[in-house]
């Protein structure tokens, strides 16, 4: 695909944080490890793993 198309992905704003430290408020937390999957791009999931994060969520992600 032309990276003219993906050229303003980093433009988007969320909400998410590098390096945020995990809250002490519950012993554990549910971990989930995303894949975007073949022929994928790890941005375009983005409004996914912020709304499983917001519910409490720990998500990995890889980024070969």
């Amino acid at each position: 695909m032309p990276k003219m198309l993906f050229k303003n992905l980093g433009l988007i704003k969320t909400r998410a944080v590098e390096g945020a430290e995990l809250s002490d408020t519950a012993s554990a937390y549910p971990v989930l490890l995303f894949s975007h999957g073949f022929n994928g791009v790890k941005n375009q999931n983005t409004f996914q793993i912020k709304q499983l994060a917001s519910h409490g969520y720990i998500v990995i992600g890889i980024d070969p």
